[in-house]
């Protein structure tokens, strides 16, 4: 039983050819897809965007802004099972070993469950204490209490339904990931356009269209994607094992505590704008930063599926084909600055036909969220290597690092009159720290010299 469904994953995949050929392969059809299913979601996010604002007024829209981020916050505390799934799936594929990686997922769906609950019923007991209309400085008319609890009940489900995500990218499947998000944003925007011949306007009302459709998508994709396409790798109770616990959290929790810096650095954004400046000002910070989104979206669709493709060939030590990615990558990236200069100077005609006049961009906004993706999209070259090797240690520091500055360093900026531009400039500084390590780290791994810190 066991051999054929070792046949059957490296037919579909592909592995009964020459590895390198294939990889690159996979990797070119992957991007294919992911670029015309990222292109049609980034369209209908972009329509989303007016339709909420239409739907709501600017500072409600930024309230909503700033609800949603918070919630996101929690998406973080699978203490990174799902990227510690991901590399062990395509670490013990790449050895051929299916059973292992059936009790890795199987474990992986018990645990963030078990983890799922504990989380909704402690947000059950304290939401009784919380005053959240005076947490994030709303008016008292605006009643948020209920959202925040569906909201919350919505990422409890989305928790683990989610896992089946890692699993697809670790099969080097980015693509259908993407599928999924854009059929839930598209039911989503059908939603909003019935939503804006309805009498009644609430907040409610549109979180539930943004909210509800994604959950309802990735549940689905589970039972079908299990019991269909990849079933030989379906969690079961009988592949639960304890023993392959401590092999995910192992990489796992270094994987959490950095999503838990990008989390300070990039979700808290909207939180210290609203509150030290005023939700208006978060509705603005968002258009700029949703504006630039089309090029890391870009950059994501190509170099996302390059993690998996590194565990694959580094395990099987094939470092020539990681230098000619690395080399691509870089080239790739030349290209997306001057794609950024472009927007840049097309901004203001591009945000009136985007949003027309109700929402006005300061250009000094625009400039520096045009270099903090320039900083960004570097890191990712790296990043995405360094990840799919799993030696993420020195990242672990440098994250650290950056979640004492983030926050206060955005204060400074904001209270000498940046206003959210100082948010920007802070994301600037602490991302050229790892602009810096990152390309190093990479070199030495790569030419077999990394030592110490380099290589844990």
């Amino acid at each position: 039983m066991l051999t054929k469904l070792k046949n059957k994953y490296f037919a579909e995949n592909g592995f009964l050819k020459s590895t390198q050929n294939n990889r690159t392969q996979q990797l070119k059809k992957q991007i294919f897809f992911s670029f015309i299913i990222k292109g049609l979601n980034t369209f209908i996010n972009l329509l989303i965007v007016p339709l909420s604002l239409n739907y709501l007024d600017v500072e409600t829209y930024g309230v909503w802004l700033t609800i949603s981020s918070i919630i996101l916050w929690f998406n973080f505390f699978d203490i990174g099972l799902g990227n510690g799934l991901r590399n062990k799936i395509t670490e013990n594929l790449a050895i051929n070993n299916i059973n292992r990686t059936q009790q890795y997922i199987s474990t992986a769906y018990f645990a963030l469950s078990i983890i799922s609950f504990f989380i909704f019923l402690i947000f059950v007991i304290t939401n009784e204490f919380l005053d959240w209309n005076s947490l994030l400085n709303v008016s008292e008319n605006l009643e948020i209490n209920s959202l925040i609890v569906l909201l919350f009940f919505l990422f409890s489900l989305r928790f683990v339904f989610q896992l089946i995500n890692s699993v697809l990218r670790a099969l080097q499947q980015p693509a259908i990931p993407d599928f999924i998000l854009m059929l839930g944003n598209l039911f989503s925007l059908v939603t909003i356009l019935l939503l804006q011949y309805t009498p009644e306007r609430n907040i409610f009302k549109l979180g539930v269209a943004l909210s509800l459709p994604p959950v309802i998508l990735l549940g689905l994709s589970n039972l079908f994607l299990y019991w269909k396409k990849y079933d030989y790798l379906k969690p079961n109770l009988k592949g639960i094992n304890k023993s392959v616990i401590k092999d995910l959290l192992n990489i796992g929790i270094k994987f959490f505590l950095i999503q838990i810096a990008a989390l300070i650095i990039y979700s808290s954004s909207n939180v210290v704008i609203n509150t030290l400046i005023g939700s208006h000002e978060v509705t603005v910070y968002n258009i700029a930063y949703k504006y630039f989104n089309l090029i890391t979206m870009i950059i994501s669709i190509i170099f996302a599926p390059f993690w998996s493709a590194f565990t694959d060939a580094y395990t099987k030590n094939d470092i020539v084909w990681i230098k000619k990615m690395l080399k691509k990558m870089v080239n790739i990236w030349y290209i997306s600055i001057i794609t950024i200069i472009i927007m840049i100077f097309v901004s203001d005609f591009s945000y009136k036909i985007w949003i027309g006049t109700k929402v006005s961009v300061p250009k000094n906004l625009t400039i520096l969220m045009g270099i903090f993706v320039i900083t960004y999209n570097w890191n990712f070259i790296f990043v995405s290597f360094i990840n799919g090797v799993g030696k993420v240690k020195l990242q672990l520091y440098s994250s650290m690092f950056i979640i004492l500055l983030n926050i206060p360093l955005a204060i400074i900026f904001i209270k000498f009159g940046f206003k959210s531009e100082g948010v920007v400039i802070s994301n600037i500084i602490l991302q050229l720290i790892g602009s810096i390590w990152a390309p190093i780290q990479v070199y030495k791994i790569i030419n077999k010299k990394d030592n110490g810190i380099w290589s844990a």
